[in-house]
């Protein structure tokens, strides 16, 4: 990641994320489902916004952890998953 500008950063790391697919529903991505909310980018770290976990749904979780994942496997090592409270997410 290093020499990237923020802005470069962020869209690779979006293009990386969009291909993570929900765990149930694989020909759904997070993008399609909402699931990916946003990315930022501070000091070459990235956080990423997702809807946080329902109590009674798994999936939310495996989610982060797959973009995580992914985000690592791209050559991210800095990536912060941050769960967002409001606005609730609605399948």
């Amino acid at each position: 990641t290093t020499g990237e500008a923020p802005d470069q950063l962020r869209e690779r790391a979006w293009a990386i994320a969009a291909r993570v697919s929900d765990p149930d529903i694989s020909s759904l991505t997070v993008v399609d489902l909402g699931v990916l909310r946003d990315i930022q980018v501070a000091d070459g770290a990235l956080e990423v916004f997702v809807p946080a976990p329902d109590i009674g749904s798994p999936a939310m979780r495996v989610i982060a952890l797959n973009i995580e994942a992914s985000l690592e496997a791209g050559g991210f090592d800095l990536a912060r998953i941050t769960p967002l409270r409001s606005p609730a997410w609605v399948p």
